[in-house]
């Protein structure tokens, strides 16, 4: 099923964008086409008309600043702005700002659909996916019947054989400058038509008599259609027609585009027709247009008058002494072609402003969700069987109800879209959404599988200055204490041997261009402090807090505490952002030379990133992250030409990573312990130490579950 189905989706969705980006084509041709109206020649408003189907046909098209399109950009563009420039709260307002998540609901998740509604998304969602596809298949089907039959009809009818008819319709052909088609009589034929791309065939009625007069203006008319090759591009618009046969941008721009085509061909028979004869050709279109029903002509067929509803238009066009658009050149209609062209069949090209997002820094809060991968919010389809986690939902919670809405409510979060998948069963569905999204479904629904619960997991960081810690009771310190290998660390990568061949240095790329040498630089600072990585129970953790509140020149913080699954991952920062002008870029001009500054903004500060999964409802598998970055010293270097000055600092980076079995009310602490003669140094980020508390309960399709205390 998932692959017949995914496929189906795709298309569905990629058209549908295709049917969007053409609103702003079809109301721009609307308005050209209603301004310009008759002073532009039938032909070009028939090509403007097309250009709608060719936009219906891209779901994606090649850039341009100068696309229509950049209207709907630059409005979602207003709205992004809008995020961007949200002000950056400080650590302390922010963490007012953030309240203490329930323990009822997660902080990330969003609320579930109701069942019924999410009954009604797949019921909705099955139909769409069982009647356009349908609908593409009847509309190719019927089209590609109607073609064969047609043909069959036609190589049943012998060749016309009259010298004075193939006189008539080759002196027309040559006329219009096109080879002249076969002709033949078609019985039960109610009008005129032309048939066929590679060889073409001019029907004439068997049962309808024609004049020598009669018969050269329908010849000239389909010798038009040729000269145009309308029958190949009515073949080429039979997939907008199918793909599109729900949209009614399409049948407008189809439909305006067979009338302006049928005037484009008048007008080529009003060109090579005394005016006496205008009359007599106005009367022929009205008499084939009122006969009775014909056999379809399919893919590829063209009817010399078919419609009575266009017929008025074009005996109004017929009747005016001299075409407006003839006042103007044609060149102008062909420029107004191109250039709406250029305009409607181009998408907008990414600027600087579409892309600000990009690149500015992101506005993180002291706490934020964290996900693996970079392509966290690429979108990804996938499909996932519900049976095993369901059925121990029914072994450990038999009363639960709705348990399956419960399990998708995980897949809605941050937009995700559940489907249902039958007719496999209600227990397999399709899921579109992220992949942070889909990371947290299949987590949960492994552990749903494997306890019939969900567990929520509470996090509480502790920040401490890092005073003695001799006397901390309950802890062993000869295996608490961690030391740092000792790693010899190239500062730079060496040369290929020159057996491997002629390779460049890393970070440097030459085209020849350049007269002054290229430089790079890294350095590299090495510090052997060892660490501190223990657990503390409750009473450890209590004597720790106790000791540091009853002194009042140490300091205890307490970050915004955490809400999370197991299985997620979440970080909890604590760190500032400043600007320093760490290089020039010299600009040259005609007279003078400037320097523009290289300003870098660079963080420091502490950053903890937690990775809980629980083993059952006392045990937990705690992955932790400390990152420590602190700016040790910056200072000034004036360069040679005595003109410049630039900053240069030194920045320390270190990372302590533990991972522990954690018991209920216990305390994984974290530091580095610093050296004893700091002497008058600044503190950095690494003199405090950093306790991460972590409690958790099950959270089942009823409810958290939270354990009573004992007596």
């Amino acid at each position: 099923m998932r692959g017949f189905i995914h496929p189906i989706e795709e298309l569905f969705e990629c058209f549908a964008n295709a049917g969007i980006a053409a609103v702003a084509v079809v109301l721009l041709v609307w308005l050209v086409d209603r301004v310009a109206g008759k002073r532009i020649a039938p032909g070009i408003r028939a090509a403007l008309w097309l250009l709608v189907a060719a936009r219906l046909m891209m779901p994606v098209a090649p850039e341009s600043l100068y696309s229509v399109q950049r209207a709907w950009s630059l409005l979602e563009g207003d709205r992004s702005a809008v995020a961007v420039a949200e002000p950056q709260l400080n650590h302390t307002e922010t963490a007012a700002a953030s309240p203490t998540p329930s323990p009822t609901i997660p902080a990330t998740a969003t609320p579930a659909a109701p069942p019924s509604r999410a009954i009604w998304d797949d019921v909705l969602f099955w139909i769409l996916m069982t009647a356009w596809p349908a609908g593409v298949a009847w509309v190719l089907l019927r089209a590609t019947l109607a073609s064969v039959r047609f043909a069959w009809q036609l190589r049943r009818c012998p060749a016309e054989d009259d010298t004075s008819v193939v006189d008539v319709v080759l002196h027309a052909c040559d006329e219009v400058g096109v080879r002249r088609p076969r002709i033949k009589r078609v019985p039960s034929l109610g009008a005129p038509a032309l048939f066929g791309v590679l060889r073409p065939t001019l029907c004439l009625p068997a049962d309808e008599p024609l004049t020598s007069d009669e018969l050269r203006m329908v010849a000239l008319h389909e010798a038009a259609h040729l000269r145009r090759r309308d029958c190949l591009t009515a073949w080429l618009l039979t997939p907008v027609r199918a793909l599109h046969w729900c949209n009614p941008i399409a049948w407008l721009a189809l439909g305006r585009y067979e009338r302006y085509r049928e005037q484009a061909c008048d007008e080529a028979v009003r060109r090579r027709l005394p005016a006496a004869q205008l009359k007599d050709y106005a009367d022929l279109l009205l008499r084939f247009a009122s006969a009775g029903p014909a056999p379809a002509a399919g893919l590829v067929g063209i009817w010399f008058a078919r419609s009575a509803r266009e017929l008025g238009a074009r005996i109004e066009a017929l009747s005016e002494a001299t075409p407006r658009f003839r006042r103007a050149p044609q060149l102008l209609g062909a420029a107004l072609l191109a250039v709406v062209a250029v305009v409607t069949l181009t998408d907008p090209a990414s600027s600087r402003s579409d892309n600000a997002h990009d690149r500015l820094p992101l506005q993180t809060s002291p706490y934020s969700w964290a996900f693996d991968g970079p392509d966290a919010d690429a979108v990804e389809l996938r499909t996932y069987d519900l049976s095993e986690a369901l059925a121990k939902i029914q072994e450990v919670h038999p009363d639960a109800e709705n348990p399956r809405a419960w399990l998708l409510a995980f897949s809605r979060m941050q937009g995700g879209k559940p489907r249902a998948l039958p007719p496999e069963g209600s227990r397999r569905v399709a899921v579109r959404a992220t992949k942070a999204v889909h990371q947290l479904f299949s987590t949960q629904l492994e552990e749903v599988a494997r306890s019939g619960h969900t567990w929520q997991v509470f996090v509480s960081t502790r920040v401490i200055r890092a005073a003695k810690l001799d006397d901390l009771p309950g802890v062993d310190w000869t295996r608490s204490v961690a030391f740092p290998d000792i790693e010899q660390e190239p500062v730079a990568t060496p040369f290929p041997h020159p057996a491997g061949g002629y390779s460049t240095t890393p970070g440097l790329d030459f085209n020849g261009d350049v007269d002054e040498p290229l430089f790079t630089t890294k350095s590299v600072v090495v510090d052997y402090s060892p660490f501190i990585a223990a657990t503390l129970d409750a009473a450890a953790t209590d004597a720790l807090i106790e000791k540091w509140q009853a002194h009042p020149r140490r300091g205890l913080y307490q970050a915004p505490k955490v809400t999370l699954f197991s299985g997620q991952q979440a970080m909890v920062r604590d760190q500032s952002q400043t600007p320093f002008v760490l290089g020039v870029d010299y600009v040259r001009g005609e007279s003078a030379t400037a320097a523009q500054p290289n300003i870098a903004v660079l963080s420091e500060g502490a950053e903890v990133r937690v990775l809980p999964r629980v083993i059952d409802d006392q045990t937990l598998d705690l992955n932790c992250q400390l990152l420590l970055s602190h700016i040790d010293d910056v200072g000034t270097t004036t360069l040679p030409n005595r003109e410049v000055t630039v900053q240069s600092l030194r920045m320390s980076k270190r990372t302590l990573t533990a991972r522990c079995r954690m018991q209920k009310g216990q305390t994984l602490l974290m530091a580095p312990l610093p050296p004893d003669d700091k002497g008058n140094e600044p503190e950095p980020a690494g003199a405090f130490c950093y306790a991460v508390t972590v409690d958790w309960f099950a959270d089942t399709p009823n409810g958290i579950e939270i354990p009573k205390a004992d007596p």
